[in-house]
């Protein structure tokens, strides 16, 4: 079964064959297209979503399927409610093709957010067990939200905290 938006697109694609000295096409072709019409009930198509379904339709580039796609399932989300303008569709567009951006960029970036607790020598410590969870405490203590904006220490603090638990 197709859907409205399906059945709408092809009442937009219908097309007239070429007359010839023995078929005129016109009487057929009108058939035609009150009969697609009737089917897409196009009738309850107000000016909007006329408009929208046209610029969903025309994203025709292989490179565009993602955000057509994107889109035709915004449309159908908001078929029986209030329609979309062709404003919000291009806003919708281009922050997907942004967060497309951002989710590649993120891909390949290298982050190294955890580093190394080392003492006031620059060695690494090996916290395990109870030293491990003197040093957690030491931190909750420290750096509580109250004190500072963040409840974790950050990189530059660490040596801080070497030299004051050990």
């Amino acid at each position: 079964m197709k859907t409205f938006i399906r059945r709408r697109f092809e009442c937009l694609k219908i097309v007239c064959l070429p007359a010839s000295e023995t078929y005129m096409p016109y009487r057929d072709f009108a058939n035609s297209v009150k009969r697609m019409i009737e089917n897409a009930e196009l009738k309850e198509l107000d000016y909007e979503r006329l408009k929208t379904l046209l610029f969903i339709a025309e994203l025709q580039d292989s490179t565009l399927s993602e955000v057509r796609l994107r889109m035709l399932a915004k449309l159908d989300s908001y078929a029986g409610s209030t329609p979309l303008t062709i404003d919000s569709l291009v806003l919708e567009c281009e922050n997907f093709l942004t967060l497309n951006i951002d989710n590649r960029d993120m891909g390949a970036a290298n982050i190294n957010a955890v580093r190394t607790v080392t003492n006031n020598t620059g060695n690494p410590l090996n916290l395990t067990g109870k030293s491990l969870q003197t040093y957690s405490a030491l931190i909750v203590q420290k750096y509580t939200p109250d004190k500072r904006p963040h409840p974790l220490p950050i990189a530059e603090d660490a040596n801080y905290f070497h030299r004051s638990i050990l």
